[in-house]
């Protein structure tokens, strides 16, 4: 027989997607920091063959 799940109380759920949404900032920042490495006129931090 199905059995209801106890609820998660606001507090636990606001912690878990506060997480999600800080790696994901995380990310984003460490995207923007890259293209704008690349983007810059000598890139000292990348290899890259022309």
């Amino acid at each position: 027989m199905a059995v209801p799940k106890k609820r998660k109380s606001k507090s636990k759920t606001r912690i878990r997607k506060h997480a999600w949404k800080k790696k994901a900032l995380d990310q984003a920042t460490k995207s923007i920091a890259l293209a704008k490495a690349l983007l810059k006129e000598n890139p000292t931090r990348f290899i890259y063959n022309d």
